[in-house]
């Protein structure tokens, strides 16, 4: 045995070689700031963006399903939504075909403010790309996808 492995009573593991927790913290940390310094100047928080958002890329969505599309709990999400909507941001309305589901969208107001922090975001990720080859981004989302793929069948395996 050598003597670091003698100095360092922890297994020497794959895992151990890598700090995925530090990697991934940094990538969120640099990310995280970005969007809640672009958001704040308009007064909405990271939250309020992702919503935001989220609305951008499809038109109209209930409440169910921006609550399965965003990492926030309903009871957040309803006070999130009722913020946007009296800031003039979101629209509500009811379905007719199921009058508890109501449907929201981004208001004439929200679609412009949602676009130009979404263009802002755009440009704030392409410095922080900055020298990251097509290659390499390439290879990162492929590592990414591994890794939330492996996520889901661990995931999967603890509901059996």
């Amino acid at each position: 045995m050598d003597q670091q492995a003698e100095r360092d009573p922890r297994p020497h593991t794959r895992t151990s070689q890598f700090d995925l927790e530090s990697w991934v913290a940094g990538l969120a940390h640099a990310v995280a700031t970005s969007i809640e310094r672009q958001a704040a100047r308009h007064g909405l928080t990271f939250s309020e963006f992702t919503l935001l958002r989220a609305l951008i890329e499809k038109q109209e969505r209930t409440f169910s399903q921006l609550a399965d599309a965003l990492p926030v709990e309903r009871d957040k999400l309803a006070h999130m939504v009722g913020t946007l909507v009296d800031r003039g941001l979101l629209h509500r309305r009811d379905r007719a075909s199921d009058p508890r589901a109501m449907l929201l969208a981004l208001t004439r107001r929200g679609r412009y403010l949602a676009w130009r922090l979404h263009t802002r975001m755009q440009a704030e990720h392409s410095g922080l790309l900055e020298g990251v080859s097509d290659e390499e981004l390439a290879t990162l989302s492929a590592v990414v996808a591994r890794i939330v793929e492996n996520h889901a069948a661990l995931e999967q395996s603890r509901l059996r």
